[in-house]
């Protein structure tokens, strides 16, 4: 499960070290979609409740929250879906994405992911 750590300025955030061993790795996640927000040049998607999906069919908690970069066909897609009503705050959806390290604004490193499909 996630922990929150203190960094060097000692503020607490939650490390996702469930995310830190499938880093650079392609996996199929379901989680709860919060919103959508533009960062620089590109968009990122807040999602909760993140669970990883075995091949087995069971799910496995990873952690509360996180944030997805999304590549251009995807943004498009979820656009499209926002813009439809057919995805809205607080909807499960199914997702492949590669895991990614990166670090913030305030010099903290995490894990987060990039979406690669949405499976409506």
């Amino acid at each position: 499960m996630s922990k929150y750590i203190k960094d060097k300025e000692n503020r607490l955030y939650e490390y996702r070290k469930e995310l830190a061993s499938l880093n650079n790795e392609i996996k199929h996640f379901e989680v709860t979609f919060h919103h959508t927000e533009k960062r620089g040049v590109r968009i990122v998607a807040l999602l909760n409740n993140m669970y990883l999906l075995n091949e087995d069919g069971k799910k496995e908690f990873i952690c509360y929250h996180t944030w997805a970069n999304m590549i251009s066909n995807v943004t498009k897609d979820v656009f499209k879906h926002i813009n439809n009503g057919e995805l809205k705050e607080g909807q499960q959806i199914k997702i492949r994405a590669k895991v990614k390290k990166y670090t913030n604004k305030k010099g903290q490193f995490n894990y987060g992911i990039e979406i690669k499909k949405i499976y409506w």
